[in-house]
Formats: C-alpha cells, structure tokens, sequence
C-alpha cells in the first residue's frame, strides 16, 4: 500500500513541476493584472509586466501567447523596436511549430501529458486569425520605424497567410480527428483491463454527436454558431484584406489593389466605404464594373495621393473563459469538464469623427473580431470538447485502477485513493483559455484628403464627456496612415504614419 500511494504522489509532483501554473490556474486569471492595466490605459504598467511574464515564460509553452501581447502593448506605448522584436520572436516560433513533424518524440510527450492533465500542456500556437494580425501589426511597426519597404515584405507575408490558413486548419482537424480516434481506441483497451479486474467496464468511444445532448455543449455550440453569422467567410479578416490594399497603393499599384478591394466587397456588399473603393479603382484601370454598382460614384479625390487612411481600432476582442459541468458519482468521487468558452465585450465607442478642412468624416466599420474569432471557434469546438471528454475519461479510468489497487492492500489505502484521485482530478481540470487578448474588437475605417491646414480634430463623443484631440501633419506628407486605439472610453493612443 505505502509503495502504491508514494508512487502516486511523486506522479502527482511531477506533473505539477512540468506542467506549470497553467495547468491549474487558468490563463485569464494569471493575466488579469496585465488586462486590467491596459484596459485602464495604464500601458506603463501593462508594458512592464508583459516584459516580465515574456521573460519568464520564453522557454515555456505559453510563450507564444505572452510574445503577442507583448507585441501590441508595445506598439501601442510607442516602443516599437521592442514591439517588433516580440513579434518576430512570436513568428519564429510558430513557424517552428508549423515545420515540426506531426508525430515526433516531443508532441508525443505534450499529447500524453494533455491525456493526464489538460490541454495547456501542448503548446500554445495561437489562431490562425493570430498570424494574419501578427503581419499586419509588423507591417504597422515597420512604419512606425520609417520602414516603408520591410512593411511591404510583412503585407506580402500576410497575404500569403490569408490564401494558405483554410488549407493548413483543414489538415490540422484532420490531425485531431485521427488522435481522437486513436485515444478513443486506448480507452476501450483499458476499460476492458477494468473488467478482467472485476470492474464493470463501460465504452470508451466518444464523439459530438451525443456530447450534444449535454446542455452546456448544445448552448456553447449554438452561441458561436450565432456569434459567427456575422463573419466574412472561411478565415477571411476585411482588416488585413484592406491593410494589403492600402500597401499596394501606396506602390502605385491600382490593379492588384483593386483586387483586393473587390474581394472586399464580396465579403460585405452593404459596406459603403469597401463598396465605393471598389468602384474607385475598376474605374481607374479600366475594369468592368458589376451592373448593380454603376450608380455609385467614385470618390472626387485620389487614393494613392495627398490622402489620410485612418485605422480606429475599437474595444477589445472576446477572451475565453472556464466553464464547468462537475458531477460527483458514486464509487468515483469527483468527475468534471472544464472547456473554455468566450466572453464578448461592450464597445463604448459607435464611430470616430475626423474633422478636416471644416468637413467632418466618420469610421465605418469594417471588421468585427468578436465574429472573426467566434467563427474559427466554432470550427474547432466539436474535436476539442471530443478530445477533453477523452481526456477525461483517461484520468477517470486511471482513478478507477487506482481504487481498485488500493481496495486490494486495505487498511484505509481504499479511502486515501478516493480523496487522492479525486483531488488529483479537480486540480487537473482545468480549461485551456490561452488567447491574445489585448487585440481590438473591432477594426473601422474611413479616408478622406489632407486638408490644406494639415491639421486633423479628432472628436469624441463619450457617455459622459467631450473631447477633442488636434493631430498636425507633416508639411511635405503625400500619404497618410492614422491608427486610433480606442478602449473603454478613452483614447489609449493616436499614431501618424507619413510618406512623401
């Protein structure tokens, strides 16, 4: 009995030491100080403590999580040589993960160590809509820095992450149908170990389909379904779509913008800004016009020249969140699943106004992430919650052997493997909530000439006050980009980008 439970316990350790705080303590609760400082305004704060969890964490499997919030709180505090060092940093390491082979000797171990603990124990490679956004805000950073060129190279990465991501998540689910069915076969093999022990076996086999008998799985289901009716298609982000079509304007390339800007309307034909840059350029190269837009004018002004492009990033994009259905059984003590699911946020902000010239331009909205995000977790919801029943009923059929070990050696050991399976069980259930959550949640556009003044007035209109934000422009500026954070009722930070 005292060798049984000793072994049991330095299991337990073990697991703990090489695991990490993750794996009992959820992601949104560890980065609660760093959110509640950035989305107070306080990037000082925000700034110092990324710095210190990126440091902390760079060997650790939530690194790539920790380097992209780096990134963006940086960028937003003006620090972009380091903003740009935590996104090349966060890219080389999923780029690592993407030519690392399917099956070698380290995922082997992540997998089964996801089996006896939690999802947090694979690393952390982000959303696919993760790597579009890291390209575009290089892109940003780079001109920040006066880097009109690198900028360009990162929205040719972008554009080519956007064609590849529906192909690569395809293959990923593939992957995970595959280990699903693998795992769902271990479990029989062990649950029929249980019966030769006198244990009544049951089925280890899981799939969706009757997982969606649980009401909790139905509503989170059906929830993301709605939330994502709102997307552009599959993976497809109007954000970094018109970041691509801005850079080839700013080449002097209308036909390959004009590409874009088409694609763009395909994805929202009520959109009148996307809509009227559409007709804009075919116009200007000579492009057919689709019949039902030849009423619409072009714009009186160039896109390419003596024009500011103003980029307001609004809100915040939904974090996950720990959501658990817990029973307690009879002979087995506490059996649970913990699954993350994401909280959407309130905008305080319905739309910037942009004075110029004593003419007044509102943003129009162009992409909402709450949609963009909701639709990849809807994709990937099925094989996730299939995999953490299964894991859950790797830990259960290993209490259950335990049990039956200790009810064998007597003398209370029976009682210890309840208390200590059930305890084990409860610390290790926990929900994978990992997610890069200092993102906008919306992206809104609008665009308009350099007034002769070269003086923009920013005004906003909040619940509760007034205010108005004067930006002066450079005299020589031909090209303009102005990227406004706006959070929680409050400008966090008012960037100008300008060419000749």
């Amino acid at each position: 009995m005292h060798k049984e439970f000793f072994k049991a316990c330095f299991i337990f350790t073990v697991l703990v030491v090489f695991c990490g705080c993750t794996s009992i303590i959820d992601s949104r609760k560890q980065k609660r100080e760093l959110t509640d400082a950035y989305k107070s305004g306080d990037l000082q704060k925000a700034h110092q403590i990324v710095s210190e969890e990126c440091e902390d964490h760079k060997n650790s499997g939530d690194s790539i999580m920790w380097l992209l919030e780096s990134g963006l709180i940086k960028f937003d505090s003006g620090d972009y040589e380091n903003s740009l060092k935590a996104f090349e940093h966060a890219e080389e390491k999923i780029n690592e993960h993407d030519e690392r082979a399917t099956i070698n000797a380290r995922n082997s171990g992540a997998e089964s160590g996801s089996a006896m603990t939690n999802p947090t124990a694979i690393p952390y490679k982000g959303l696919y809509c993760d790597r579009v956004l890291l390209n575009a805000y290089k892109a940003m950073t780079y001109l920040a820095l006066d880097n009109p060129d690198a900028a360009r190279v990162e929205l040719r990465r972008m554009r080519d992450i956007q064609k590849r991501i529906e192909r690569q998540f395809s293959d990923e689910i593939e992957r995970e149908r595959k280990t699903t069915n693998a795992a769902n076969r271990k479990n029989n093999a062990q649950t029929r170990k249980l019966s030769r022990m006198g244990r009544r076996g049951r089925s280890g086999s899981v799939n969706f389909n009757t997982l969606m008998k649980n009401r909790t799985v139905k509503k989170a289901y059906a929830d993301s379904a709605k939330k994502s009716e709102k997307a552009y298609g599959n993976f497809m982000n109007p954000f970094s779509t018109y970041m691509s079509a801005i850079g080839y304007l700013v080449e002097n390339n209308y036909n390959e913008a004009c590409v874009d800007f088409r694609n763009l309307y395909r994805m929202n034909k009520n959109n009148p800004l996307t809509t009227r840059d559409f007709v804009t350029c075919a116009r200007k190269i000579g492009a057919n016009v689709p019949p039902e837009l030849r009423k619409i004018p072009s714009w009186d002004y160039s896109l390419n020249d003596n024009i500011v492009f103003t980029i307001f990033a609004n809100g915040h994009a939904p974090a996950l969140k720990q959501t658990k259905i817990e029973l307690v059984l009879p002979y087995v003590g506490y059996t649970g699943i913990a699954f993350p699911q994401y909280e959407y946020f309130k905008r305080f902000f319905k739309k910037i106004v942009l004075s110029a010239d004593d003419k007044t331009h509102s943003s129009i909205p162009l992409a909402d992430m709450d949609a963009i995000i909701a639709q990849e977790y809807h994709k990937r919801l099925p094989t996730m919650i299939t995999r953490l029943v299964i894991s859950y009923l790797v830990k259960e059929t290993a209490s259950l052997v335990a049990v039956q070990v200790a009810k064998q050696q007597g003398g209370g050991a029976e009682l210890i493997a309840y208390g200590a399976t059930g305890l084990y069980k409860y610390l290790f259930n926990t929900a994978d909530t990992r997610c890069w959550e200092t993102l906008p949640g919306e992206y809104q556009m609008l665009h308009f000439p350099i007034p002769k003044d070269r003086q923009l007035k920013l005004n906003l209109s909040t619940l509760v006050s007034k205010k108005e934000i004067l930006i002066d422009l450079k005299k020589d500026s031909r090209f303009v980009i102005v990227y406004i954070r706006g959070l929680d009722r409050k400008i966090i930070s008012v960037k100008t980008f300008e060419f000749n």
